[in-house]
């Protein structure tokens, strides 16, 4: 008798981690402050005024985190992904209006295109178990993944060629945010825009990176990407304070944990 297929909840929890961390971020700006500086996105459909007093928030909150919590155990599916959906557009509309300029925190933008990607993947494969589901929409956000890497590289490329690598246009935005940062980071920062090889590297590398973001298309190289991933977002975060937590967590779900399909083991003939 074949072994029953068993679902893997490891990528959804750290899906969950992505999109809380990415809830905290669309909203540091708007709670509780009842001034905009520019209405922006969504917040036009309504005065958002209201919506941005503490008990506003605290509901817009719960009802997020509960929607998070209830799609990462798969209950009701995908209501829960859409509302959660919606909830975060609303909550980065209203940081977008605090702020006064449509908010270019890729934080919120990736966990809501790896969520939306996800449902979608679950609704074109209708046919199938909860896990053939799953496995499908696993791919089609990996899929998703890949093309926005590509997409990354091939944006950079675009503007001034091969020519980006010489690590010019980093350094310079390193230079300006060492100003920012105190001792010693900001020393690091100062020092690494001092070097020209570093920036070579670094800009080489970045786009090596982002450019093989192609092969996460196939299994077997996931995790190989995913480790010369994690160094690059490293970097980011020393060097120009970008703290993309999702960017890391979200590839090391798809890698290391599995919504594939796992083959039952066939079992001895009896008699």
């Amino acid at each position: 008798m074949a072994h029953p297929m068993k679902r893997v909840p490891f990528g959804r929890w750290l899906m969950a981690m992505a999109l809380v961390e990415a809830w905290f971020v669309s909203s540091r700006e708007w709670a509780g402050t009842h001034m905009f500086r520019k209405v922006v996105g969504i917040a036009h459909l309504v005065d958002p005024t209201p919506l941005a007093s503490m008990p506003s928030f605290f509901a817009l909150t719960a009802i997020y985190l509960t929607c998070v919590a209830l799609w990462t155990s798969g209950r009701l599916l995908p209501f829960t992904g859409a509302i959660a959906w919606i909830v975060l557009m609303i909550s980065a509309s209203l940081e977008a209006s605090a702020i006064g300029r449509p908010n270019p925190t890729l934080d919120v933008i990736f966990p809501l295109v790896m969520l939306g990607s996800w449902e979608v993947g679950r609704k074109i494969k209708r046919a199938g178990s909860e896990l053939e589901r799953d496995a499908f929409a696993h791919e089609v956000v990996c899929g998703v993944l890949a093309a926005i890497f590509v997409l990354a590289c091939t944006a950079k490329l675009s503007h001034t060629g091969m020519s980006w690598t010489d690590g010019n246009p980093l350094r310079l935005l390193v230079f300006e945010r060492s100003f920012a940062a105190t001792p010693p980071l900001g020393d690091v920062r100062l020092a690494f825009a001092n070097t020209p090889w570093l920036g070579r590297f670094a800009s080489t590398y970045t786009v090596l990176v982002q450019g093989a973001g192609i092969s996460f298309l196939w299994p077997r190289a996931r995790k190989l990407w995913t480790l010369a991933v994690i160094p690059m977002f490293t970097g980011f975060a020393i060097l120009m304070g970008m703290f993309q937590v999702p960017w890391v967590l979200l590839p090391i779900a798809l890698s290391w944990s599995t919504f594939g399909l796992q083959q039952p083991a066939k079992s001895a003939p009896v008699g």
